[in-house]
């Protein structure tokens, strides 16, 4: 996913390269500039939840995300009715101050509650060893980033009707697909808690359970 950012933080080069109106791209890289920055903090913000999860400590990332939903909700709302300079980017401005608060509070509770496991302290070398692995996986992600990316591009080749027909739709894709999210990152840390213990029996059932849940 971080591979990503720079794509975001260049968006207006790359669609004057595909023909897109000189016009709107001052607005369009407003607006990726503050998403740019905001997404690098929600990755960081999401593996601290995965920390916590690790943890079966739920309730501060319940708290935390609530916190964030209202921030994201209320300041992009008042950006967005207040006519001024950050109106146009209003969403992507909401989205980076609450990721930033998302991922400063989620820090601060797990350097105060898991001081002794030093979960947050940093060595070079497991870094680079953990960080080769994440890009293994994280490719596939990237190459769904970069897909929907192409999907809008695509529809904006078919006129503005086509181009928000595509951009509604995806929202609802999202509200479907969240309970989907949701089983994946559970199952993801019962499975890892499991294999660590190699409880196999129960990994083994673990699998089976979300894969029927995931029918459903």
């Amino acid at each position: 996913d971080v591979l990503v950012i720079p794509l975001y933080l260049t968006t207006d080069s790359i669609l004057a390269k595909l023909g897109q109106d000189d016009t709107l791209l001052p607005h369009v890289q407003s607006y990726f500039n503050y998403y740019g920055i905001g997404f690098a903090a929600n990755l960081l913000s999401l593996g601290n939840q995965q920390v916590l999860l690790s943890h079966e400590n739920t309730l501060p990332i319940l708290l935390i995300n609530a916190v964030n939903n209202l921030g994201n909700f209320g300041l992009g709302y008042g950006l967005i009715t207040k006519k001024s300079t950050w109106q146009e980017s209003a969403v992507s401005i909401a989205y980076g101050v609450s990721s930033w608060t998302s991922l400063l509070l989620s820090s601060v509770y797990i350097s105060l509650k898991y001081r002794q496991n030093g979960l947050l302290s940093f060595k070079l070398s497991p870094f680079l060893t953990n960080l080769r692995k994440l890009l293994q996986k994280g490719m596939q992600k990237g190459a769904e980033v970069i897909a929907l990316w192409v999907s809008m591009l695509m529809a904006g080749e078919f006129g503005d009707a086509s181009l928000t027909a595509a951009e509604i739709a995806g929202q609802y894709v999202y509200i479907l697909t969240v309970p989907g999210f949701a089983l994946g990152q559970v199952t993801m840390v019962l499975s890892a808690q499991q294999y660590t213990r190699k409880n196999y029996a129960e990994l083994r059932r673990v699998g089976i359970r979300a894969m029927l849940l995931s029918q459903v």
